[in-house]
């Protein structure tokens, strides 16, 4: 299998350093693009065109659905976030594969992408 594209999304720059940490611990992953604003992500995502974002939701500006809602492109995406009361709404997105609550351990971090994985080999 080739290596999963993928970008990081959160207004917080020590929880993206932490995300991106995390992907470079696994090698089928390939970070191509880390953005801590939703306006830098909307663009970022549909130049880089990654197969999965790791996607916080709740920023200024658009929300992370928002984002999701404006580009034309539709990467799976694993929802992290601090506000486990938004989870089964979330869920309910189509192209949201889980949900990890902050902060994320090792292992739940690889449970989500190994489901990732399962849906993009079909």
């Amino acid at each position: 299998m080739a290596k999963i594209k993928c970008v990081a999304v959160d207004d917080d720059l020590f929880m993206l350093a932490i995300i991106e940490d995390l992907v470079k611990q696994f090698p089928d992953l390939e970070l191509v693009g880390s953005f801590h604003s939703s306006v830098e992500a909307t663009t970022g995502i549909t130049k880089q065109k990654p197969d999965l974002i790791f996607l916080d939701i709740l920023m200024p500006g658009l929300n992370g659905l928002d984002v999701l809602d404006v580009m034309d492109i539709r990467p799976y995406v694993i929802v992290i976030s601090g506000k486990k009361e938004i989870k089964e709404s979330v869920l309910e997105h189509p192209q949201v594969v889980d949900f990890l609550e902050k902060p994320v351990e090792t292992e739940v971090f690889q449970a989500a992408v190994d489901k990732c994985k399962q849906i993009i080999a079909g």
